[in-house]
Formats: structure tokens, sequence, C-alpha cells
């Protein structure tokens, strides 16, 4: 389904250049949990950002499904993250000024459809991460880890082909974490979604049923358990 083959991507930092990815091969089938870990620095999230079209490779393509991402022109990328895949963020880019509810209907509601036509969808997204009676609540009303349920129900609303998850658990605390890891993993096993998990985490890493490691911009080790 994604197919990374032989991307790397440099940066200027100043006059020193920054080799953020060191040309990286690495094959995602249909309905796999991938966990791609390392330290901070090691370019697992640059890897995550190339697979979502939100940066460009320097050098190499991705494949989604056989078509190369990078030939997108900057509408149909768009199109292309708004459709196909769904954003899990450590610090949730929710919109305060909306309700969770508004906020899981707006990847559809920027495409043009009504919130009449979306409401069973959205609500029952809602039902499946266990927020439907905070469904009126603001951000700023709701906890962390609510929060974050709220983004991952927003990032399913698509029917998405993929769900790139960055440090998700990052900022909640252990039990609430491990919450979130539940419902990424059913995401993955009950829904069919592919699911690539971010993270430093080795008890986060846990629930994915394979594991990359990345270190210094280049895949140290892959394996599946």
């Amino acid at each position: 389904m994604i197919e990374v083959d032989a991307v790397s991507k440099d940066y200027a930092v100043g006059s020193k250049p920054v080799n953020a990815l060191k040309n990286v091969s690495l094959k995602i089938e249909k309905g796999e949990f991938i966990a791609i870990m390392g330290p901070s620095g090691s370019g697992k999230s640059t890897l995550l950002h190339v697979i979502g079209g939100l940066i460009t490779p320097t050098k190499g393509h991705v494949r989604v499904d056989g078509r190369d991402i990078g030939q997108l022109s900057d509408d149909e990328l768009t199109l292309y993250r708004r459709r196909h895949v769904g954003f899990v963020f450590q610090f949730f880019n929710l919109l305060p000024t909306l309700s969770a509810r508004e906020n899981v209907a707006m990847p559809l509601l920027l495409d043009g459809m009504k919130m009449e036509k979306i409401s069973d969808k959205v609500d029952g997204l809602l039902k499946l991460v266990g927020l439907f009676d905070r469904k009126n609540h603001k951000p700023d009303e709701l906890s962390g880890g609510e929060m974050q349920r709220v983004a991952i129900a927003r990032a399913l609303v698509t029917d998405p082909k993929v769900i790139l998850a960055d440090e998700p658990t990052g900022n909640l605390d252990s039990k609430t974490g491990a919450e979130i890891l539940v419902i990424l993993k059913d995401a993955c096993e009950k829904l069919g979604n592919t699911v690539i998990l971010v993270t430093h985490d080795e008890n986060a890493a846990s629930y994915a049923k394979r594991v990359v490691q990345i270190r210094d911009g280049e895949i140290a080790s892959d394996r599946k358990k």
C-alpha cells in the first residue's frame, strides 16, 4: 500500500546541511499497525511527515496505492491529505472555538458536505471513542485524553487509507495514553486502517505488530512480532 523508495530529506540549518533522512526505503502493507521508533532528532517524524505529504523529500519517492504523491499538484496534495490521511498529533491541533462534534466534522465540512448529512457518522465516531456525552464541549472544557480522543475521531471521519500518529501519548499520563493506543489498535484491527505510530516509548510501540527503529536518518532495524 505505502512504498517509501530511497527517500532522503536534507535541510539547511544556517550554513550547515542536516541530513534528516538518508536513502530510506520501507514498505507498509494495508492494515498494518507499525511503530517507528528512535531518539529525538533521528528522523522518525520527518519520515512520517513525508508519508503524509506534509513535506517533500529531497530525493526518492513515496507511493500510496501505486500513486507517487510527489507528483501531485498543491491542490491534489491538499485533497490527498484531507481525504486519505488521518493525522493525530501530540498537541491535538483542535480548533478552540469549535465543539468536539464540530472538530470531528471539520474535514468533511471542508469538502462541502452539510452537517445534517454527516451527523450520524460524526456521532458514531464520538461514541466509538467514548465521548458522545461530551460532544458539545469545546477543547478548553476537555481533558488532554478527551482532546486526543476527539483528534482520533476527526482522523477517522474521512475513512482514511492511513492514520499517522506522531507521539499521540506524549502529553498524556500512562493510563490515558494506554486508552488512546487501544483505540488506535482497534482502528487497525476492527476498521482496517493502516496505522503508523511515531514514538520514542517502548511501551507505546508494544501495541504495534511491527517496529522500525530509525537512527541518524537511517533504518537501523525492522522487525515483526
